[in-house]
């Protein structure tokens, strides 16, 4: 019997096998999407030299070198306040002034 309890009841019934399956599509989603949004991110797979394609699981994910540590946060803050008046990153992969928040 698993011994984790999910706030999403529909992951409770799920099995292991399923919610690694689901794990694995939700992160290549998010590396896609990623990498389509974000220059920072393009970049940083170029210097690595591998496209988001050929992340196809979580290992492969695994295996890639740190790509954002607090230096590289740090030269990206400094690069989007320079370039775009911001200093939330160049790593964003939406601009600061395309999200409302309606209250």
């Amino acid at each position: 019997m698993r011994k984790v309890t999910y706030a999403n009841p529909e992951l409770n019934v799920m099995s292991d096998e399923e919610i690694h399956q689901l794990r694995e599509t939700k992160l290549m989603n998010q590396i896609k999407y990623t990498y389509r949004n974000s220059e920072f991110y393009q970049n940083k797979f170029k210097e690595i030299g591998v496209s988001p394609q050929e992340i196809t699981s979580i290992e492969d994910f695994r295996k890639l070198p740190l790509l954002m540590d607090k230096e590289n946060e740090r030269i990206s803050q400094q690069e989007s306040l320079e370039r775009m008046g911001h200093p939330f990153g160049m790593h964003l992969c939406a601009s600061p002034r395309s999200k409302y928040i309606l209250a």
